[in-house]
C-alpha cells in the first residue's frame, strides 16, 4: 500500500500537546485516550456520497501510561474497522516503527521511522512485507515537538512535495501543501470552535482552498496531572 498523503498527515503527527505551566504548578496531564466523530460538510460528489452533516467515520485512539499513542482505529458508520495502526516505541515518547492495515489488505504497510540526534527531524519509509519501499516523508519540528513541516517523496536532500504547519498554543490551525517548487498546491485551514480546560480543541471545522470539507468532534482522556 502506498499510502496517501492525507491519510500520512492525519496518522502521524502527534499532534495533541500537553502546556508547561511555570516552575512549581503541575504540568497538564497527558493524553491516554481519544475518541473522534469526523462529519462532511461537502456536497455529495456523487449519489450515495456522504451529505452535508452526514457522519463519515469515527476515530479512536489509545495511549500508553506515558502518553504515547499505541493504536488508532478507522471506524466507518457501519461499525467496520477501515484502517487500524500501531505504533512501537524505543525509548521516551519516540516512536520507531508502526504498522498500518487497510480494508481489503492481507499483509500490512510497515513504517520505519528514525530520529536525529536532537529529536527534532524524524524520517519515515513505508515498506511493504518483503521490504520494498514504496514511499518515505520526512518530519521538523520545533522547541516545543509541534511538526512545522512535512517533506514527502523524499529521496536525499529532494522532496516531492511538503507542508508548511501553523499552529495556535497546542492546536493545529491549518497547513500548506507545497510542490517541490514552492508552488502552492492547496490550503487547509482549521478554524477551533471549541477546547477544554487544557486549551485542546474539542471541536473544529476545515476548509480545503476556502471550500469546507469536514467538522471534527473530540473526546479526551486525560491521565493524572505531572507535578
Amino acid at each position: 500500500m502506498m499510502m496517501s498523503v492525507s491519510i500520512a498527515a492525519a496518522l502521524l503527527p502527534l499532534s495533541i500537546q500537553a502546556e508547561t505551566n511555570a516552575p512549581g504548578q503541575c504540568a497538564s496531564p497527558s493524553i491516554v485516550g481519544t475518541s473522534k466523530a469526523i462529519y462532511n460538510l461537502k456536497p455529495p460528489a456523487k449519489p450515495g456520497s456522504p451529505a452535508i452533516g452526514d457522519l463519515t467515520r469515527t476515530e479512536a485512539e489509545s495511549y500508553d501510561a506515558q502518553g504515547r499513542r499505541q493504536r488508532v482505529e478507522w471506524i466507518d458508520p457501519q461499525g467496520d474497522v477501515i484502517l487500524a495502526f500501531v505504533e512501537f516505541y524505543q525509548k521516551e515518547r519516540r516512536p520507531y516503527g508502526a504498522l498500518y492495515v487497510e480494508e481489503g489488505e492481507l499483509t500490512p504497510t510497515l513504517e520505519a521511522f528514525t530520529w536525529s540526534a536532537d529529536g527534532r527531524v524524524k524520517t519515515v519509509e513505508y515498506r511493504k512485507a518483503n521490504g520494498e519501499v514504496t514511499g518515505s516523508a520526512r518530519y521538523f519540528y520545533d522547541a516545543q515537538e509541534r511538526e512545522i513541516k512535512r517533506q514527502y517523496g523524499v529521496q536525499g536532500d529532494a522532496f516531492s512535495s511538503s507542508d508548511t504547519v501553523t499552529w495556535e498554543g497546542p492546536n493545529e490551525i491549518g497547513y500548506v501543501w507545497e510542490k517541490a517548487d514552492g508552488s502552492v498546491r492547496s490550503v487547509v485551514s482549521y478554524t477551533i470552535e471549541k477546547v477544554d480546560e487544557y486549551g485542546n480543541w474539542i471541536q473544529r471545522s476545515a476548509k480545503r482552498d476556502g471550500a469546507p470539507t469536514m467538522r471534527e468532534v473530540r473526546a479526551l482522556t486525560y491521565g493524572a496531572p505531572s507535578c
